[in-house]
């Protein structure tokens, strides 16, 4: 089973991909915090954001991003992972998970 749930904000304004048939494609960064707190040995755990590059493959909830989604909202994604692999000369094998 590949689903994963975030909670967290948009990062950038959801980049809108439309195509000749119509469909189209949003794209937006997402960031998810742990927050920090204080171990019971005294140590500060600080809060911890981890970045998420999001793809909305179906024409209609793109629609709603092009429409409501805007960098600082807060959102609940449910959706699965998915990574990409390419080649660069410069470096070796680079892997980038989509959720």
């Amino acid at each position: 089973m590949n689903i994963v749930i975030l909670r967290g904000n948009v990062g950038s304004d959801p980049r809108i991909t439309t195509f000749e048939n119509g469909g189209k494609v949003a794209q937006f960064t997402f960031a998810t915090t742990e927050r920090g707190f204080t171990a019971q040995d005294g140590r500060e755990i600080p809060d911890k954001t981890t970045w998420h590059n999001i793809v909305v493959k179906r024409t209609g909830l793109s629609g709603v991003c092009e429409q409501f989604v805007k960098k600082g909202t807060p959102l609940l994604l449910k959706g699965k992972i998915e990574t990409r692999e390419w080649r660069c000369e410069l470096l070796s094998n680079i892997v980038s998970l989509n959720y």
